[in-house]
């Protein structure tokens, strides 16, 4: 009942249902936010983190450009913002004591972020590039797609090197494997040293059910020709982001 309560006032005042979650008086420290590029599966994380409750503190979205939303570019070259204008900031962030500064986390937040390798995140992004009107048709999709390629490494490479420096405050976990296999995100959070009930450890088997933005009916309009395109442009790409 509580968490239906929040999802309607997240629907529409996110800035006060995150502010909620934040000072939960049963939360257990250290607090968690999620992150993610569109199509990379961030509505499955933010389920099978509610599922183990575990309820991010970013769980609603602000708007596009404000370092709560869970797919803000934290990336300092604002030139690979290509896709979504409204994702355009003017923030930088070197470290992730800057990031929860920023964002307005409690310090030491640990960070969980999903991803998906380059091929299938491109051939799911030009779906949903076409749904939202961020290109005209198939063919421009195509040809845009080195850019889009490059907005994809810029964001992933940014949460690779937190990673790399504080490991144990971020994490990057790959879909599907996060919504298919448990131990991937249960191992994660085990990392970073978050607290999960052994109830819902035990009950959580991965995230099987449809969840918001990922119907299970929709059209995949990327085959025959775009999908060798889509394949010829990540093959041609020297990402930094190494695990594209």
């Amino acid at each position: 009942m509580i968490r239906d309560q929040l999802d309607r006032v997240g629907a529409r005042v996110p800035r006060v249902a995150n502010s909620l979650v934040r000072w939960n008086p049963r939360a257990t420290p250290p607090r968690v936010a999620h992150h993610g590029l569109q199509r990379s599966g961030t509505n499955v994380l933010r389920t099978a983190l509610s599922d183990l409750g575990v309820t991010p503190l970013n769980a609603y979205d602000r708007p596009r450009n404000h370092p709560q939303h869970k797919h803000f570019r934290w990336q300092a070259d604002a030139s690979t913002v290509v896709m979504d204008p409204a994702f355009l900031n003017d923030v930088v962030a070197g470290d992730l004591d800057a990031v929860d500064r920023l964002a307005g986390y409690p310090p030491g937040t640990r960070h969980v972020v999903v991803y998906k390798r380059a091929t299938p995140w491109a051939r799911s992004i030009i779906n949903w590039g076409l749904r939202c009107g961020w290109w005209a048709d198939l063919d421009a999709a195509v040809a845009a797609l080195p850019g889009a390629l490059g907005e994809y490494d810029a964001y992933n490479e940014f949460w690779q090197r937190m990673e790399r420096d504080r490991p144990g405050e971020c994490r990057l976990v790959e879909h599907p494997s996060v919504a298919t296999e448990a131990q991937v995100l249960l191992g994660a959070l085990d990392d970073l040293g978050v607290p999960v009930d052994a109830r819902r450890r035990e009950r959580f088997t991965g995230v099987h059910r449809t969840v918001a933005q990922s119907p299970a009916d929709r059209t995949d309009v990327v085959d025959g020709s775009a999908a060798r395109a889509i394949d010829e442009a990540v093959a041609s790409r020297t990402f930094l982001f190494d695990r594209a």
